[in-house]
């Protein structure tokens, strides 16, 4: 039987471009084979299918990562532009667009580079990234949705109306939001879960209460153009580490510098470090909830204990996400271990009340300065890499050290509750590619 070559070829289309130039004759000839050997002349519907799926989620690369990090700071460049000038009071039309950018179209971009980043770090299953994805648009939908509904109950209640059905549909608008949000997480990093049982069901339940805990906060803080700006400067500066040489890697290219050995020993001592902060911060948190059952203080007083030792345990998480770093060159180890030294220190001013933690209700005149630490982290790292366009890594660095002074309150309040989700991850989750992904390395 005669195959139908150009259909098989059709099949990579799917796929970016650089995985065609290393992978697309060898695609082929495998599709070709199977369907020589099932009787078949051209790929069958569930070929095509998988193809289509697997290619577009490893469309998730560096490209699409940078094209909608720069996208959501272009539009919430705008956004707040047309909130600072008035805009929207001389044509309401644009306070509509302005809000369905602002708090629909913006977080959309924000989850997919998240996620491209994660599939590239975490070497995630290009498949399972994209219905991590897709789920994700249902969590940023649902977000959008509750804002919408509380802002429209606070202006009915403020003005004496009785209240709509759409008000009153926040709880279960707040509520989709969280639970997809939760299984977007759970869906994307399945495959990189521990294979023990209690461990996958600790690491979904975490995920559940940190969204639960985590999309009401992002809908408070969407209230503002200016921190929405802020937010997607963030995943520029994101999508600006997870590919600091402007190209895709695979794992072995990202690892060439270290011996196993050397990797195994770090990847143990920073799973025992991200464990013990996982265990201690769940403790504080408990304490903060409790503590002034058992204890002499006020539950305001028991609040900010527990969630500044929770926060404080983000020392332990600080250092073991710089055991697990890559060390490629001489300068890059120093940025790695510079940068940790700089956020632990953060963490300890933050903690001992230099900086600012609510609710603490005493701000510290000095609470922004303590800020510009884990900005100047943050900058050596992108300085530190090897990415070309410096120009645009200087415009990145411009802005992290003007937003964190900002943020660095907002950031301060979950500080404890972010603490022991960060750590579980780092612990317990995954970060090498499987045996067939280390075969390849991905070109640029």
């Amino acid at each position: 039987m005669r195959l139908d070559t150009d259909r098989f070829e059709r099949l990579v289309r799917w796929y970016p471009r650089w995985w065609r130039a290393e992978n697309a004759a060898a695609f082929v000839g495998t599709a070709m084979d199977a369907a020589d050997a099932a009787g078949l002349r051209a790929p069958s519907r569930g070929e095509r299918v998988a193809a289509a799926l697997a290619g577009l989620g490893t469309r998730l690369d560096a490209t699409t990562a940078r094209v909608a990090g720069v996208a959501a700071l272009v539009l919430s460049a705008l956004v707040a532009a047309a909130s600072q000038f008035g805009f929207t009071y001389a044509v309401p039309s644009l306070l509509t667009a302005n809000l369905a950018v602002q708090v629909g179209l913006v977080p959309a971009l924000w989850w997919t580079v998240a996620l491209a980043c994660a599939r590239h770090r975490l070497h995630l299953n290009p498949t399972r990234t994209l219905f991590a994805l897709g789920i994700a648009m249902i969590a940023a939908t649902g977000a959008a949705l509750a804002f919408a509904s509380w802002s429209v109950g606070f202006d009915e209640a403020d003005a004496g109306d009785p209240r709509s059905l759409f008000a009153a549909l926040f709880p279960a608008f707040l509520a989709i939001g969280s639970a997809a949000a939760a299984c977007a997480v759970v869906v994307a990093v399945s495959d990189r879960l521990p294979r023990r049982r209690g461990m996958r069901v600790l690491i979904v339940v975490t995920c559940m209460v940190g969204a639960a805990l985590s999309l009401p906060l992002v809908a408070v803080m969407l209230m503002s153009p200016i921190t929405t700006l802020l937010l997607s400067g963030a995943a520029v500066v994101i999508v600006a580490l997870a590919w600091p040489d402007h190209r895709e890697r695979g794992s072995a290219a990202a690892s060439a510098g270290d011996s196993d050995a050397d990797a195994g020993r770090r990847r143990r001592a920073a799973r025992a470090l991200a464990s013990a902060a996982g265990i201690t911060s769940l403790l504080g948190i408990g304490f903060a909830v409790s503590g002034s059952l058992y204890t002499t203080l006020d539950s305001t007083e028991a609040m900010i204990v527990g969630m500044r030792a929770a926060a404080g345990c983000g020392i332990l998480v600080v250092l073991a996400l710089a055991l697990r770093a890559p060390r490629r060159t001489a300068r890059q180890q120093r940025a790695v271990w510079g940068a940790a030294t700089l956020g632990a220190l953060t963490l300890v001013l933050v903690v001992t009340g230099w900086g600012t933690m609510l609710p603490s209700g005493n701000p510290r005149p000095i609470g922004a300065v303590v800020w510009l630490l884990p900005a100047a982290a943050i900058v050596w790292l992108v300085w530190a890499s090897t990415w070309r366009n410096r120009s645009l890594a200087l415009a990145i660095c411009l802005i992290v050290a003007v937003s964190l002074p900002v943020t660095g309150q907002i950031l301060a309040a979950v500080l404890g509750i972010l603490t022991p989700i960060v750590a579980l991850v780092v612990a317990f989750l995954r970060v090498t590619a499987p045996a067939q992904q280390r075969a390849q390395v991905e070109p640029a």
